[in-house]
């Protein structure tokens, strides 16, 4: 019981600083709950309690999809994880800033 009031505390407060934090949800509620009254921000401020779930599931069954696969699957999941980060790691050096 304790361990779970605990993992729920964490929660509560990682979730409280990301959610107040400033961003574009956080404009756009701010912004419609001035133009048009508390319960329309109080609307998109809850949207994504609405958006976010399909997102997660969908995640979580290619991961376990992925995983459930033959090693050869894995194998070229990994080689795409690679490519990708290489092509990331070169158009950062690309593309620096100048230098003054």
């Amino acid at each position: 019981m304790h361990g779970t009031a605990v993992y729920l505390s964490a929660g509560a407060a990682l979730g409280l600083s990301a959610g107040l934090s400033p961003g574009p949800l956080l404009a756009l509620t701010v912004s419609q709950a001035i133009a048009h009254g508390a319960r329309e921000g109080m609307k998109v401020a809850f949207a994504p309690l609405l958006t976010d779930p399909p997102v997660i599931l969908a995640a979580i069954f290619i991961i376990a999809r992925c995983s459930a696969s033959e090693e050869r699957t894995i194998s070229s999941l990994r080689a795409s994880a690679l490519s990708v980060v290489r092509s990331l790691f070169r158009r950062a050096i690309i593309f620096k800033p100048p230098r003054e």
